[in-house]
């Protein structure tokens, strides 16, 4: 509420969301600014709003949204809806991470290809965070320690990459400058343990944004077929990119 800092937790019950506590509108003339977020954090306040761990995630797209932070605000009076506040239109929820998907696909002519690790490198793009409303924008928790990097393991089976393709979803911290995403894999293909890596995935992460790449494992190389850089949609794409394999050294 306006007056105060502390979250509120609101439960959806039948169609209807419900408060913890009762609210009151402070009067009926004056605007007031709203803030809301999702998922709930326990001990919220309005300058300082726990993000989720990104560093937990799975890489599946089935569970990002336990790590999918988003954040809306609304400035408006009793009198603009009856007493309703409505994030919605402009004042909708919004992402604040970008999204990240990568399918894997093999060869046709290659035999089976299991996926055992995937990686994610770059600088802060899994460092503990904080919202703050006050200021409206996403803060860096001061006691914790900068991480690099985001380490997926398949183990101890792994997973099959197919024709059709395995996709790998995270959620990455946004960056304030250009910079370079390290994408790298370990795997095993007839037998044998390889790992392969590619550092052309340029420029600086938006909250908000969906970057979609195409990945081929090839023998002796694994090539980016194209990339895709858009609000949650498709749009654009870059050239081809190949980077040379490394067998696995055990």
């Amino acid at each position: 509420m306006p007056e105060g800092d502390d979250a509120i937790s609101w439960t959806l019950g039948e169609s209807v969301w419900q408060p913890d506590t009762p609210l009151f509108w402070p009067d009926q003339k004056n605007d007031y600014d709203f803030c809301a977020f999702y998922p709930y954090a326990e001990g919220a306040q309005r300058a300082n709003v726990p993000m989720p761990d990104l560093s937990e995630q799975d890489g599946t797209l089935e569970n990002i949204g336990k790590w999918d932070f988003l954040v809306a605000n609304k400035t408006c009076n009793y009198q603009t809806n009856s007493g309703k506040v409505s994030f919605t239109d402009e004042s909708a929820f919004k992402h604040t991470c970008s999204l990240v998907l990568v399918t894997l696909v093999k060869n046709e002519k290659d035999a089976e290809t299991t996926l055992k690790t995937a990686g994610f490198e770059g600088k802060g793009i899994v460092s503990k965070y904080i919202y703050n409303f006050t200021e409206g924008k996403m803060q860096p928790v001061v006691e914790s320690p900068e991480v690099n990097k985001l380490l997926l393991d398949m183990e101890p089976e792994g997973v099959a990459i197919t024709e059709e393709g395995y996709e790998i979803a995270v959620l990455l911290n946004p960056t304030s400058e250009d910079g370079t995403l390290k994408f790298s894999i370990s795997y095993e293909r007839d037998g044998f343990a390889y790992e392969a890596y590619t550092e052309a995935m340029k420029g600086h992460l938006v909250g908000g944004k969906c970057y979609k790449y195409k990945v081929k494992i090839e023998k002796e190389s694994l090539i980016i077929e194209g990339s895709d850089i858009s609000d949650w949609q498709t749009d654009g794409e870059t050239e081809d990119i190949t980077v040379n394999d490394v067998p696995k050294v055990e």
